[in-house]
């Protein structure tokens, strides 16, 4: 298995370590071009929206 996120990041249970089938991987997830274009347009697309109408659609609380 490929462990991308972790629970107590960025400090890592050592169990983890000596589990032969993980891998344990520093957010590398969303490391393509594609995905982290996506990303940005999708904060451009949320910025544009905030001005417009005072929302936006991924709001987080």
């Amino acid at each position: 298995a490929g462990l991308d996120v972790y629970k107590g990041e960025p400090n890592l249970n050592p169990g983890y370590l000596k589990i032969k089938s993980v891998f344990i991987l520093p957010h590398l997830g969303s490391a393509t071009k594609h995905t982290r274009t996506a990303m940005a347009n999708l904060a451009i697309d949320n910025i544009d929206e905030f001005f417009k109408t005072g929302n936006c659609t991924n709001k987080v609380n």
